[in-house]
């Protein structure tokens, strides 16, 4: 722990990006048109997260928030500042099977923020996009990398 590590020798990934200069994903193109589809798309029987907001509110409201939601978003991105409201989750047990009275018979659930949600599938959308168009996913990389490329960006440990 008080050591300290030679880092002159680490090992340098190899490039796979092939495209152009100018087919740098180094923005997010945010746009009211865009958060209004996705809080449309919203399932409605999905529970709230720390905020309280359910998905039935926020789509009925969906065109009236679109825009404050795309705000806020371009905010967060260009001031590399996540808001706290949507950092914060309600951890739950969720039964899986057997006997109800064993603690290993649950798994946790975290209910975040509806609004982050809808922000994390525009990053999700661009990502996904860009990383399909040039290539960069390797066959060899499974599960849901397109989530875990998200949460890794937008919400760095």
């Amino acid at each position: 722990m008080f050591t300290k590590k030679n880092v002159s020798d680490r090992p340098v990934p190899d490039t796979c990006f092939a495209g152009n200069k100018e087919d740098i994903l180094e923005d997010v193109t945010i746009t009211s048109e865009i958060m209004l589809g996705k809080l449309q798309q919203l399932k409605l029987d999905k529970a709230a997260g720390d905020d309280n907001l359910s998905p039935r509110l926020l789509k009925s409201i969906s065109s009236e928030i679109a825009l404050p939601i795309a705000m806020i978003f371009r905010k967060s991105l260009d001031t590399g500042h996540v808001p706290s409201d949507w950092r914060v989750a309600n951890v739950t047990p969720l039964f899986k099977k057997g006997k109800r009275s064993q603690v290993e018979n649950y798994r946790p659930v975290s209910l975040t923020s509806q609004i982050c949600k809808v922000v994390e599938s525009v990053l999700r959308d661009e990502l996904v996009s860009h990383l399909d168009k040039h290539n960069l996913l390797k066959d060899s990389q499974h599960g849901s990398t397109k989530d875990i490329l998200v949460r890794a960006t937008y919400f760095p440990s």
